[in-house]
């Protein structure tokens, strides 16, 4: 009998190491476990025992007594999660005895720090010592700022040495930030208790020891626009809510199990590391991948984090079983990942983003889902119907003559991923993401009956072309159209809401057509163009009701006509830094409600031609500022012309170091071409209204015969 059941425990080892050896992704068979690499302490140290007494053992056991979450991927995390704050919760005694174990009764109170560059190293900025060498760093040491300010120290854009330790640094927006810093450490520091821990941001050679991060919204931020802003010096000395961080660079042959309690793991120009069973939480990035490839995350569970799992220039990975629950996964510049059986719930789930067709390439299935619906990531596809009604995510990649209709997309990072794409939308709808619709690259795209609402931004064609927008509603808190370095891009009877910032905005474009649509503001702009964008046409919208209807900032070039631009706080069109713009038959009225409110707003902007419009019943109808302007045949609302310079009672033109052109004025509205216009005449006025100053003796003609 014993014989019978050793034999038989025996078989079902063996089946069962078979079972994980088949669902195990395959690793070097020369990698070994991180704790022989580095001869890190594990989990049951005894250094770690009093505050697992009240958070880490609670927290591990709870988890590890789940169901299995390779077998069980659709495990209800919101249950889970809230069991998690009923057992913090009921531990806040013992919360608050940890608290008070950290103070070690040696700081000195002090104000917020903020170095702005390495001049600022003074006494009076909390240097206490050092002269900004390698050999005599500047030292800042001993501090506790407690503050709700937005950072208790801040440093940045600095080359000197500098040492910030021993100090206790809470309640702020930013515990410690650093931002464009060419050498630089931090040691011995506590961080409690902020939104942010520590944040660092575009730097190098950053040395982290012996600091404690605990109670911050996110822990750990590290980031960067090149690989070299995340080579830093940071080891296992750290540690958030009491693990330990893992920060390893140009390492490889790792595996990275459920036997270590990790606090932030960082994978920095890594290859051929396996990343399993392993349970991270509470930092912005609870998993950071730059720079590296052939890494395997799988069966792993990321929690209430900003980005679960964030790839950043790497490529050829695999993210296999994996559950985030409040926490997203994004790859950006990261091609060629393999991802299954990944389940993702909470807000902005999902998002994939590049600057190259190249990087938008993945290899996911529907197996993967976004708040338990599947997600759709389909790539040379063609000639095909997408009609599904259960849409976690949908991405479209170098895919030719689709349709999609009648989808609904909700709480992503990007709802909708269209790339280098032929297709056309219909009646899709994408709410309550990061940002509703991302485009890329050079398309052929019809949008009709779009709807996208409750989004930080409704649509960013980002280095994209040729995609029209028709009879859509478009909502975006921060922003409804973002439009950055596209061309060839209609939005047109389209209707803008949840409007808090800029309904349209132009960064190095051309060739954007915005006509015929209601742009109601609660607050910012109507309409920006800005940083280099040329060659745009702004017609016939009806903008009313927040700051500033229209705004060409940096840009030349651009025609705006036939507005209505009404109900302004500040400006209705304002021209900064702007050269050879040209504004005509708009109607520009009741903008009072600013000390200076004006109908046109003019600053150090030559060659801008503002005539044929109806500027009228505004605090002041135009405001230039150290600048020429052309401002002949406008109506300023009265008959004997503009007020201020001029001799008139119409509005007041103000001017200062700049010279304004008002005469010839009109002494009657301008003729808008909304009426009903047939045959020729509808041909010159379509002209007049594009090339105003071509006809001046035909304008005046029409005039007389209104």
């Amino acid at each position: 009998m014993k014989k019978c059941l050793v034999r038989k425990g025996l078989i079902y080892g063996i089946l069962m190491i078979l079972i994980f050896l088949n669902f195990m992704p395959t690793i070097s068979s020369e990698g070994i476990s991180i704790e022989k690499k580095f001869g890190m302490l594990n989990s049951e140290d005894e250094k770690y025992n009093d505050y697992r007494d009240f958070y880490d053992i609670t927290y591990n056991q709870f988890y590890k007594n789940l169901p299995d979450l390779k077998l069980h991927r659709y495990i209800d995390f919101q249950i889970s999660y809230n069991l998690l704050n009923k057992i913090k919760a009921s531990s806040s005694n013992d919360c608050i005895k940890f608290e008070a174990s950290l103070y070690n009764g040696d700081y000195t109170p002090h104000d917020f720090i903020r170095i702005n560059n390495d001049e600022d190293f003074t006494y009076e900025n909390g240097v206490t010592g050092g002269s900004g060498t390698e050999n005599d760093p500047f030292i800042i040491e001993g501090w506790e700022i407690d503050t709700n300010s937005f950072v208790a120290i801040y440093i940045k854009d600095t080359t000197a040495y500098f040492v910030v330790r021993n100090c206790l640094l809470k309640s702020a927006t930013y515990g410690i930030k650093l931002e464009r810093i060419a050498v630089g450490s931090i040691s011995d520091c506590i961080i409690l208790s902020n939104t942010w821990g520590i944040d660092i941001s575009e730097s190098t050679n950053i040395i982290l020891r012996n600091n404690t991060c605990y109670d911050n919204k996110y822990n750990m931020k590290i980031f960067g626009l090149e690989i070299s802003h995340y080579h830093h010096d940071i080891d296992t000395s750290n540690t958030v809510n009491g693990k330990p961080v893992y920060y390893l660079v140009n390492e490889s042959n790792l595996v990275i199990d459920e036997n270590y309690d990790i606090g932030f793991l960082g994978l920095i120009s890594c290859v051929d590391i396996l990343v399993t069973d392993v349970t991270i939480s509470d930092s912005y990035d609870t998993v950071l991948l730059v720079g590296s490839s052939n890494i395997t995350i799988s069966s792993s569970n990321f929690l209430h984090s900003s980005y679960g799992i964030h790839l950043y220039k790497s490529h050829n990975n695999t993210i296999i079983g994996c559950n985030l629950f409040n926490a997203k996964i994004v790859f950006w510049e990261s091609p060629n990942t393999v991802m299954r059986e990944t389940s993702i719930s909470g807000d902005w789930g999902f998002s994939v983003g590049g600057l190259s067709l190249d990087d938008y390439y993945q290899d996911i299935d529907t197996s993967n889902t976004n708040n338990g619906k599947p997600v759709y990531y389909l790539v040379e596809e063609q000639d095909d119907t997408f009609k599904e009604s259960n849409v976690g995510f949908l991405a479209l990649v170098n895919c030719n003559n689709m349709l999609v209709e009648n989808v609904k997309i909700s709480n992503n990072g990007y709802g909708m991923v269209i790339a280098g794409t032929k297709a056309t939308i219909n009646n899709c709808e994408t709410s309550y993401n990061e940002i509703g619709l991302h485009i890329f690259g050079n398309c052929d795209l019809e949008f009709n009956n779009f709807k996208t609402f409750y989004n930080m931004i409704g649509c960013l064609p980002f280095y994209s072309s040729n995609i029209e927008f028709f009879n859509c509603d478009i909502g975006g808190f921060f922003g409804c159209i973002q439009i950055d370095y596209s061309h060839d891009i209609t939005i047109n009877d389209c209707v803008f809401s949840d409007l808090y910032d800029d309904a349209v905005t132009l960064i190095n474009s051309y060739n954007i057509e915005i006509s015929n649509n209601e742009i109601p503001i609660i607050q910012g702009y109507g309409i920006c163009v800005d940083d280099g964008s040329w060659g745009n046409t702004i017609s016939h919208n009806n903008i009313h009701s927040g700051f500033c209807g229209i705004s060409i900032l940096f840009s030349y070039n651009n025609s705006i006509y036939n507005n209505d631009i009404h109900d302004l706080e500040k400006s209705g069109i304002w021209l900064s830094n702007s050269v050879e713009n040209n504004i005509h038959n708009n109607n520009i009225y009741n903008i009072v409600s600013h000390e200076r409110a004006s109908g046109v707003d003019v600053y150090k902007s030559e060659g801008c031609k503002i005539n044929n419009n109806n500027i009228h019943d505004n605090n002041w109808g135009l405001n230039a500022n150290r600048c020429n302007v052309d401002a002949t045949y406008n109506w300023w609302g009265s008959k004997n012309g503009p007020s201020g310079i001029g001799p008139g009672d119409g509005d007041w033109i103000e001017v200062y170091e700049a010279t304004v052109s008002y005469e010839p004025w009109l002494e009657s509205p301008v003729f808008r071409s909304k009426q009903a216009i047939n045959g020729y005449s509808g041909l010159f006025i379509g002209l007049l209204e594009r090339f105003p100053n071509a006809f001046p003796l035909l304008q005046k003609l029409l005039l007389l015969m209104k």
